[in-house]
């Protein structure tokens, strides 16, 4: 990996010689940061923006490949099958510990571990911009945004009556992708309609590591759609109505390294919402917030082809999530905004199990009363003076069972002609799931939310050809939920408990250079240590391996060191090419009641090429893993060997 990083490096510099270059702009607008468009030059929180010009230059990609080349993210599963588990890691945090949303709207499922929301539902063809806001987000956004949030901010608006959009790509694996949409605007209403599919049957899920095993190629089908509609009153009231269908069937295996013929997955995902801003006078505004979102999981295995304890398994898991939002934002002055709110989420999950073995049949089932309710109230001030400012907040939460909990947040900068300073002091939490705290027979209700304080120094310099962000980061979570052997019993008891501690630091850079008009570098490297301490005390009945002076790295499946680069080109007329490399550190595999394993560093290399071939059409090249490096993302599951794919683009 050394050698790519200096090679495109040295490539670069050489490209720069003796040729001027634009400087770069910070005043790109981000709303995700205090609920509010302000420019990233005046937000103290760093919020890196992967852009549609961005996302344009691929044939096709998903939302994990995206989050991927951000810094301090790593997404396994993102280069798997098609329809793997997508498990969202930022700078070391578990999965969970980052909150994704939709339109500044939180998106969970209540039916899993972690609440976790399954991004493969997300059609990246839909998507105007992406906004990742890092370090803990809880004062604004409560449960879950401990190591930050993902705004996926979806395409609303357009400039004529009229618009036409289509997107075609096909390659590797008998891969397809296709995507059209519709939208327009007139005097007060605006519309967008999307729709895409998308189609793989290329490998299996399973690895095969003899490469004989004639293991199956799983089928991925997906359907999304998509629509908005927004109405402007007289400019006192905007109303806009949301909803997002995503349905995939995805062919699974039985485990790791082993494959299975007649095991599949159907995922439904049903959004809807309505977002109401009124417009008080010129300095102050009301936000009413509704959304809800169902999703359904379904596994079938007959088990026909693999010999084991049964010989049919299905499952079902339903997850209705509830939000509502009314918040108050207002100048207050002309170096101070404010903005108070309440808001109530309700999750409820429902879940059932079915087999049979030559033993009979066995069934389990868990209903509606798996509901959980949560109700907050927050206030955040943003106060930006000269080359001074700092937004601070504070949220108040009570939970149907654990009762109530605080959180705080602080976040300074300071602007010394192109340096930002900035820093943070915040704090955060994870409520227990609906699974936690339910599902029988490792179910807990007296657990207590995961709490967390995190802080963070760093600076950004924004020097002509340079646009550099570092920082130095800590997470202190305590009471953190884990999965844990109670007793030495025959039957292994197991349940969740606020079970340890657990310390992450660890130092993030990202950094962008002009190297002249037609080229310019960019990278980010994240280094993370992980250390969890158990404060479970054995006893005479208890098996547990973790005494409570015991600590270790718990990383699992993240790793310490990970870093990408890309050279791009642009001649800012027809052509866009970029070469970019992809480093990943070693991990460590976690397993049941055994010792972990470690998986091996990998380093990707992938090409992309964009040529417009007028000012509607353009086409595209995409080739992934061109070094055909054998890595795992997941002990004993598949990722992507070299693979290409071409794709079209239209826009009238």
């Amino acid at each position: 990996m050394k050698q790519i990083f200096l090679t495109l490096a040295l490539g670069g510099v050489l490209c720069a010689a003796n040729t001027k270059a634009q400087q770069f702009n910070d005043s790109t607008i981000v709303v995700t940061a205090n609920k509010f468009a302000q420019s990233q030059k005046q937000a103290a929180k760093v919020v890196q923006v992967i852009t549609q010009q961005q996302i344009q230059l691929y044939a096709a990609t998903t939302v994990s490949q995206l989050l991927n080349n951000a810094a301090g993210f790593y997404v396994a599963g993102a280069n798997g099958a098609a329809g793997s588990v997508q498990s969202v890691f930022n700078r070391g945090a578990s999965a969970g510990n980052t909150l994704i949303l939709i339109n500044g709207l939180p998106v969970q499922d209540a039916s899993g571990i972690t609440q976790q929301f399954d991004i493969n539902q997300i059609s990246v063809s839909n998507i105007e911009r992406i906004e990742i806001c890092k370090q803990a987000q809880s004062t604004l956004y409560g449960s879950d945004a401990v190591a930050g949030v993902v705004n996926i901010i979806t395409k609303k608006n357009a400039t004529k009556p009229i618009n036409f959009g289509a997107e075609l790509s096909a390659g590797s694996f008998n891969s397809f992708n296709g995507a059209v949409n519709i939208s327009g605007q007139t005097d007060n209403t605006s519309y967008f309609v999307g729709y895409s599919k998308n189609y793989t049957n290329g490998i299996s899920s399973a690895l095969d590591t003899l490469g004989n095993q004639n293991f199956e190629k799983d089928v991925f089908k997906k359907d999304n759609l998509q629509a908005s509609l927004t109405i402007a009153e007289n400019k006192f009231a905007t109303i806009t109505f949301t909803g997002l269908f995503s349905q995939y069937k995805a062919g699974i295996d039985n485990a790791a390294f082993k494959d299975e013929k007649d095991y599949n997955l159907n995922n439904l995902t049903a959004n809807a919402g309505i977002n109401a801003i009124f417009n008080l006078n010129a300095n102050n505004t009301l936000h009413a917030v509704v959304n809800g979102n169902f999703t359904e999981r379904k596994f079938f295995n007959d088990n026909k082809d693999v010999v084991g304890f049964n010989t049919l398994e299905r499952s079902n898991y339903v997850s209705k999530t509830n939000f509502k939002e009314l918040y108050w934002s207002g100048i207050v002055n002309k170096n101070t905004n404010f903005t108070v709110g309440i808001e109530h989420r309700k999750y409820t999950t429902y879940q059932a199990y079915y087999s049979e073995s030559a033993f009979g049949s066995y069934s389990t089932q868990l209903g509606d009363s798996a509901t959980i309710k949560q109700t907050s109230i927050y206030a955040n001030v943003v106060y930006n003076y000269k080359n001074l400012g700092f937004d601070a907040g504070i949220r108040l939460v009570n939970h149907q069972l654990f009762g109530n909990n605080t959180t705080f947040s602080f976040n300074p900068y300071y602007n010394i002609k192109n340096i930002k300073i900035f820093g943070s002091l915040n704090t955060a939490f994870v409520a227990p799931s609906p699974y936690q705290l339910f599902a029988t027979p490792y179910n807990n209700k007296n657990l207590q939310p995961e709490t967390s304080l995190n802080t963070e120094i760093g600076a950004q310099i924004n020097y002509k050809l340079l646009k550099l962000t570092t920082s130095i980061f800590s997470r202190n979570i305590k009471n953190a939920i884990q999965f844990v052997r109670v007793d030495n019993s025959f039957l292994f008891n197991f349940q969740y408990l606020n079970f340890a501690k657990q310390v992450d630091n660890g130092i993030e850079i990202n950094a962008q250079i002009k190297l002249n008009n037609t080229f310019n570098l960019t990278g980010n490297y994240t280094y993370v240590a992980g250390l969890l301490a158990s404060k479970f005390k054995s006893n005479q009945n208890s098996a547990n391996a973790f005494g409570k002076d015991s600590s270790f790295n718990n990383l699992y499946r993240r790793p310490n060191s990970m870093g990408n680069i890309s050279l791009n080109y642009s001649n800012n007329k027809n052509l866009t090419v970029q070469l970019q490399g992809q480093f990943v550190g070693k991990r460590l595999e976690p397993r049941f009641n055994a010792k972990p394993l470690p998986l091996n560093s990998y380093t990707l290399v992938n090409l992309i090429v964009a040529y417009n071939l007028n000012k509607i059409a353009t086409i595209n090249l995409q080739g992934n893993n061109l070094l055909n490096a054998m890595y795992q993302e997941n002990r004993g599951y598949t990722t992507l060997p070299t693979n290409i794919l071409v794709g079209f683009k239209l826009n009238l």
